[in-house]
């Protein structure tokens, strides 16, 4: 397995586009949305999904809330759904954290596909342009996310995940 990168901030305040990978003519574009379960049946995601949706107008939206049954589907599903993705979008919960499962989910993709996060407020943040701050705390609480703007920073090695997994 190649090393992984760690999880550097840029602070540039871009305001990129989200672009995903590049396709062959004909194939469809799928994207992957990565939130906190505790999001799923929230007004605030269907906000978000409505946000990738419109800058997405074209491709095939694949939400986790309505994919996997469970934590044992996701394990025993996710690296054969990874493969045909062409971008993943997350977003974290109102305060600012993502669970162990999106953490794993944004550590898989980093190296193959274009991950963005989504802020509350509707900008896009590439994945080179945001801090994942491992806390810890508990599996639902696992990572902070922070944007340009937002409080003090601590980039983060990517390969920080517990023996053990997710």
């Amino acid at each position: 397995m190649p090393p992984r990168r760690s999880l550097a901030v840029n602070h540039d305040g871009d305001g990129e586009r989200p672009k995903l990978a590049d396709v062959a003519c004909g194939t469809p574009e799928r994207v992957y949305i990565a939130s906190p379960i505790s999001t799923y049946q929230t007004p605030r995601y269907d906000r978000m999904l409505t946000e990738i949706a419109q800058h997405y107008p074209r491709a095939e939206i694949l939400q986790a809330r309505h994919l996997f049954q469970s934590t044992a589907d996701w394990r025993r599903r996710w690296p054969q759904l990874l493969p045909t993705l062409t971008g993943l979008v997350f977003f974290s919960d109102v305060d600012s954290t993502i669970g162990l499962g999106v953490w794993s989910e944004i550590q898989d993709a980093a190296d193959r596909i274009p991950v963005w996060f989504l802020d509350d407020d509707g900008r896009w943040h590439s994945l080179d342009h945001v801090a994942v701050h491992v806390t810890g705390q508990n599996l639902s609480r696992f990572a902070t996310v922070q944007t340009p703007g937002s409080f003090g920073t601590v980039p983060v090695a990517r390969d920080a995940l517990p023996k053990g997994g997710a």
